[in-house]
């Protein structure tokens, strides 16, 4: 799956270049072994249950250097990459972009909100285990992965401001505005969601997904080398700055 990918991506740095090339990649064998086997053990623990016969990982740096992709369980039985160019919903991997909405526009983590039944044009948020859990700070929300609270949060933050921080973290796809939303109902490319994280990881700067460092030709000159042009793209600050 990673090979499938550098070279669908490699002609665009190559400029009609003849001869043999070395082309150096962002690939860790030792990751990739990891990945290979956290996705068949979850395939085969929870598989039959959860009616799952495929899955992906992308293991990425803070700088978005692909590490290792499982693009489905076997490439020998699956071609189709799922890492790249399936869509999927994010579920509450999305409230990401609401805390950070909210965050950016004063709100502050130690500041509470209360977990109570909420209707939204006919739909009613719950919450995994079906309980209301009152107060919660919204550091302590988050932490818990609260439902009604991230979509409470999603409305007063504005829906429209939610995927604008969304969409310059890196998120592609198309994003419905809705109340559910908050809960990760629109589907995402899985390294699109991944290098939104990273963009955290690394303090509020823009990551580009990538796997090739350098090309080189055979005598050693450089056709292509990898640098990186970081910019904050988290308004006014980094998030690791923000108390």
């Amino acid at each position: 799956y990673f090979t499938d990918w550098v070279m669908a991506a490699l002609p665009v740095y190559l400029d009609q270049t003849a001869g043999d090339l070395l082309v150096q990649t962002t690939f860790d064998p030792k990751a990739q072994a990891q990945a290979e086997a956290a996705l068949t053990n979850a395939i085969e623990k929870w598989g039959q249950a959860r009616d799952m016969t495929q899955g992906a990982i992308v293991v990425m740096g803070d700088d978005g250097a692909v590490k290792a992709m499982m693009g489905g369980r076997s490439y020998r039985g699956s071609e189709y990459n799922r890492a790249t160019t399936a869509l999927r919903q994010p579920g509450s991997a999305f409230k990401l972009f609401v805390y950070l909405t909210a965050f950016e526009q004063g709100r502050k983590p130690s500041q509470t909100m209360r977990d109570t039944p909420i209707v939204l044009d006919g739909w009613q948020p719950k919450n995994y285990d079906g309980k209301h859990a009152g107060t919660l700070t919204l550091r302590e929300a988050f932490a818990t992965s609260n439902n009604i609270i991230a979509v409470k949060l999603a409305e007063q933050s504005n829906r429209a401001e939610v995927i604008r921080t969304a969409q310059r973290l890196g998120l592609t796809t198309p994003i419905v505005e809705q109340p559910s939303m908050a809960l990760g109902a629109s589907e995402v490319h899985l390294m699109d969601l991944t290098a939104a994280y990273a963009v955290v990881a690394n303090g509020g700067e823009q990551v580009q997904p990538f796997g090739i460092r350098s090309v080189t030709t055979r005598d050693g000159a450089v056709v292509y080398r990898h640098r990186e042009t970081p910019f904050l793209i988290l308004e006014k600050r980094p998030l690791k700055q923000i108390q």
